[in-house]
C-alpha cells in the first residue's frame, strides 16, 4: 500500500468518527424524549420520535458499514457479493488478515453491528409505525454502550495505520 492511502484512511475514518459521534449524541437525546411521560401520551409526536431515533440508528450503522467498505477498497481487498453482502462485510470487518491488516472489531462488536444491520432492514422494508417501542429503546441503548467501543476500534485502526505510515516514512 502507498503513504498516500494510509495517510487518506486516517482522515477518513477521523471524519466519519466525528459523524459517529454526532449521532451518538443524537441517540442519547432520541432516548430521553422517547422515555419523556408527555410525549408518550401524543401518538404523533411519539411517532415521529420514534422515526427519527430509527433514521439515527440506520444512519449510524450505514456510516460504518460504509466505512468499511472504504477500508477494504483502499486496501485492495475483494469485497462480499451476494445476497449476504451485508453480513459478510461484517464477517471481513471482524477477522484479521494476517500480513496485511488486523480485524476492525471484535467478535462482541460484530454482533451488535450484526444487530443494527437486521435493524436497518427492518427500518428500510417496514412502515416506521410498525417499530416496536421496546425494541428501539433497547437497540438505542445498547449502541449508547457500545459507541465508545466502536470509538475505542476505530481508534486502534488508525494505530495500526499510523504505524503503516512511519514504515513507508523508514
Amino acid at each position: 500500500m502507498s503513504l498516500q492511502t494510509f495517510l487518506f484512511l486516517i482522515e477518513r475514518i477521523k471524519e466519519e468518527k466525528k459523524y459517529l459521534a454526532n449521532l451518538y449524541n443524537n441517540l442519547q437525546k432520541d432516548l430521553s424524549v422517547l422515555k419523556n411521560s408527555k410525549i408518550i401520551n401524543d401518538t404523533y409526536w411519539f411517532e415521529a420520535a420514534k422515526n427519527n431515533a430509527g433514521k439515527h440508528i440506520h444512519d449510524y450503522y450505514s456510516c460504518l458499514e460504509k466505512l468499511f467498505e472504504e477500508i477494504f477498497l483502499r486496501l485492495k481487498e475483494d469485497l462480499p457479493d451476494g445476497k449476504t453482502y451485508h453480513k459478510d462485510l461484517l464477517i471481513q470487518a471482524v477477522t484479521p488478515l494476517s500480513g496485511l491488516r488486523p480485524a476492525i472489531i471484535n467478535k462482541d462488536l460484530f454482533q451488535h453491528l450484526d444487530e443494527l444491520r437486521g435493524f436497518r432492514h427492518v427500518f428500510r422494508n417496514l412502515y416506521r409505525y410498525q417499530l416496536n417501542t421496546e425494541k428501539l429503546l433497547s437497540t438505542i441503548e445498547r449502541t449508547i454502550l457500545q459507541h465508545k467501543k466502536i470509538e475505542k476500534s476505530l481508534d486502534n485502526f488508525i494505530k495500526f495505520l499510523e504505524e503503516q505510515v512511519q514504515e513507508e516514512v523508514k
